[in-house]
């Protein structure tokens, strides 16, 4: 086998590392935001903000290594049925983790969001008044919702 799909294979752990990451840091910002301490949510904030940045760097070299293996653009499905059979089982519980993590992350963001929706809406700030544009204006995006950090400092709010 080629040496750069066995390191695309290894470079799968170090993967899901990043993710367990993510998951820990998504629960402790949870937690903060439930304790409503600005101090813990500070912390937490930043450490998700780490976190974040992590999983995109790390991401970034996924699409590099499958790029060197021949395998830019491949689904995970589609690299586990091109790896050689020894290497599918191990590819496979990899795949079913990392969508399980991500599955969790996406729900702790979730809940996360919703809890400061809720701690701002008591402390009499509206969902308007923290939606702001975070880029240059452009008419075919989204408006992203901006910092919720932020948004209890009072930047951006009306």
């Amino acid at each position: 086998m080629e040496d750069s799909k066995k390191e695309l294979y290894d470079f799968f752990e170090e993967y899901l590392l990043a993710l367990r990451g993510m998951v820990d840091a998504e629960e402790q910002k949870l937690d903060a935001l439930f304790s409503n301490k600005g101090d813990d949510i500070t912390r937490a904030m930043n450490l998700s903000q780490a976190n974040a940045m992590q999983v995109e760097n790390i991401e970034k070299k996924r699409e590099e290594l499958q790029s060197e293996a021949g395998l830019g653009g491949y689904t995970f499905s589609q690299i586990i049925d091109d790896a050689e059979k020894q290497y599918k089982p191990r590819l496979a519980e990899i795949f079913k983790e990392a969508s399980n993590l991500i599955n969790q992350i996406k729900y702790l963001n979730t809940r996360s969001m919703r809890i400061a929706d809720s701690n701002l809406r008591l402390m009499g700030i509206k969902p308007d008044a923290y939606i702001a544009e975070t880029v240059p204006f452009d008419e075919h995006k989204p408006k992203e919702p901006m910092s919720v950090i932020n948004a209890k400092k009072g930047y951006n709010v009306k």
